[in-house]
């Protein structure tokens, strides 16, 4: 029952479309099958005229095929034994080239889910709201998307569909052994079928264990890779490589363990089951001898089709079985990874998706006000903000400043339209903001953080992230790389330009070089707000200093907001909202709060 759940689970996994096409291959595999049972009869005529040539006359099977080969030429004995053995071969060889073809269509079907799915699989993911973030590994994340869905197709789901094609084949071929011995057939089948299940019920549980462990210690492998290379700086001045590397080691030695004894117990049978299939041959052909009188009573003409079709049908019956057995374990090893895949995939997507915009549904001409706004993150006790009301108007620059978890990147993450207010709302001019008209406010943003994340591309497409390299307005790039003041670095020190590869992470670049490519990335879409987490938190005085000359240039064309830890920072803002416990301890210029908020003076000390 657990193996069906799971299976009906891969099958919900597919589209519609992918469902109709799984279809026609099962179709194509079951057409293969008969074409299998048909190649196996096809061998009884010429073993038959082996071992007695006189059934050319008594059988009237191998008479009407005699007088047949008759009207293309056939006219000995000899010429007759030799069609038959031709006839023989070609049906076999065209059963093994529409295997072929069969095949290549199977492994291009299953091969292709790992694109589609992985594609729906980010999809889902990148439809989830921001908070869906925060409590995800970005590791776990990689792991699923990728190394997840890869053991789908190559553990689970081609052995599936690998055990379905299978099982029609080795149906067709049971039936055919009932038709012609039915006792040995069904004694043959069930006692390969029995050997099969008591063998898999002995290891049903470890089976599924090996899978949980698969998917536990896998993730863990993602998640410490991802921490190594996102921490390299770290872990080469602290020079604790190798803890690190036991960490990922650890993890590492429990999948490969994992896999490394799965694929032995799936494997093992075959050649326990290929050993007392061969004793099984020498018992039915010690049996068929008896029952036909003995060695000298010349029974071979009898003797040799029967035996040569079960020799035949056993080299096609045992890898079916085989295939049909590693399929069944295979869904019950990947049990874990596909009820996480299913988890993911099915989530639900009420009012989720990518966030579009009206570009006339906002303009931000009077200003935008926050409303007595309140938020808690999932699972926390405390509120990270309470009733926090305060208003910015068009054109101003506003600071906003607190100490160590005062609630300014919880009511940033709200401005920005990333987390939905609890309590409160957001409005901008005469209109508040919600899911519909979220994509328009956004649009009209420009964003800053505290670290700048460049993707190993070119200048040109890291400043306007997102946009097709062939659609990038390059005077655009060129105009706020130079309110930037990062455009004379670019054109001076780098002989590509704008053309020049920023590499990983931006690591060939400064921490101020980078700040100033996430303000030109900013400024790219020409918005009319610009907000700054702590840009500048990560940088020395003198670079700070320049950074945030080139943002005070910037001051009297757009409304900006400032979110600082030091007080410098903020210093020629037009109002500093002071945060303290998630509410607004005090509001006002430098110069009103340095005087009058003795925990503001502190901070400036």
């Amino acid at each position: 029952m657990q193996a069906f759940l799971t299976l009906k689970k891969i099958f919900s996994l597919l589209s519609d479309k992918e469902k109709k096409t799984g279809l026609v291959v099962c179709c194509l595999n079951i057409f293969l099958s008969l074409l299998e049972v048909f190649s196996v009869a096809s061998v009884m005529p010429f073993l038959a005229v082996l071992g007695n040539p006189d059934l050319i006359n008594s059988s009237p099977i191998i008479s009407s095929i005699y007088q047949v080969s008759h009207s293309l030429g056939v006219e000995s004995v000899d010429d007759f034994f030799i069609f038959v053995g031709v006839l023989s071969f070609l049906v076999i060889l065209l059963s093994a080239s529409y295997k072929v073809c069969v095949l290549f269509i199977l492994n291009r079907y299953t091969e292709m889910r790992r694109h589609s799915i992985s594609c729906r699989l980010l999809e889902v993911y990148l439809r989830q709201p921001y908070v869906y973030f925060l409590d995800r590994h970005s590791g776990d994340l990689s792991k699923t998307v990728l190394s997840e869905v890869d053991h789908l197709v190559a553990g689970i789901l081609r052995p599936t569909f690998a055990m379905i094609a299978n099982s029609f084949t080795f149906l067709a071929i049971i039936t055919f052994l009932i038709v012609v011995n039915p006792w040995v057939a069904l004694v043959t089948g069930g006692i390969l079928c029995l050997l099969y299940s008591i063998y898999f019920v002995a290891i049903k549980s470890k089976i599924g264990e090996l899978g949980e462990t698969l998917v536990d210690s896998n993730k863990l492998r993602f998640i410490k890779t991802s921490e190594v290379f996102s921490s390299i700086k770290m872990i080469k001045f602290m020079r604790c490589e190798k803890s690190f590397l036991e960490g990922f080691r650890n993890f590492s030695q429990k999948f490969s363990s994992s896999v490394a004894t799965h694929v032995s117990l799936s494997t093992a049978p075959k050649y326990i089951i290929e050993t007392l299939a061969f004793g099984g041959v020498i018992v039915i052909l010690v049996c068929l001898i008896i029952s036909f009188g003995g060695i000298e009573s010349n029974s071979l003409g009898h003797i040799l089709p029967v035996v040569g079709v079960y020799v035949f049908a056993a080299y096609r019956m045992q890898p079916s079985l085989q295939v049909i057995f590693n399929g069944v374990t295979s869904i019950q090893h990947g049990r874990a990874t596909v009820d996480n895949l299913h988890k993911d995939l099915t989530v639900s997507q009420d009012n989720l998706g990518f966030v579009d915009y009206n570009p006339d549904e906002l303009v931000f001409e009077k200003g935008l006000y926050i409303k007595n706004v309140s938020y808690t993150y999932p699972g926390a006790s405390i509120a990270s903000l309470s009733f926090v009301d305060f208003e910015i108007a068009r054109g101003e620059c506003i600071g906003i400043v607190g100490s160590t978890g005062a609630g300014k990147t919880t009511l940033l993450d709200i401005i920005l339209g990333l987390l939905e207010p609890e309590q409160g709302f957001l409005q901008v001019g005469d209109t508040r903001i919600n899911s519909v008209n979220k994509g328009s406010w956004q649009r009209l943003l420009g964003y800053v953080p505290q670290e700048i994340v460049l993707t190993d591309s070119t200048i040109a497409e890291n400043i306007a992230i997102g946009v097709p390299r062939e659609l990038i307005d390059t005077d655009r790039v060129i105009k706020v790389a130079q309110e930037a003041q990062i455009h004379e670095h670019i054109i001076n020190n780098l002989p590509l330009g704008y053309k020049t590869k920023v590499g990983e992470r931006g690591v060939r670049f400064s921490g101020g070089q980078r700040q100033r490519i996430g303000i030109a990335r900013a400024l790219y879409n020409n918005p009319s707000v610009l907000i700054f987490d702590e840009a500048t938190s990560a940088l020395d005085n003198e670079t700070e200093r320049h950074v945030m000359d080139a943002i005070n240039l910037l001051s009297s064309e757009m409304t900006l907001i400032i979110v600082a830890h030091r007080l410098s920072t903020v210093k020629d803002c037009d109002k500093i909202i002071f945060l303290d416990g998630g509410k607004i301890h005090s509001s006002g210029t430098y110069e009103e709060l340095i005087h009058s908020n003795i925990r503001f003076r502190s901070m400036a000390n």
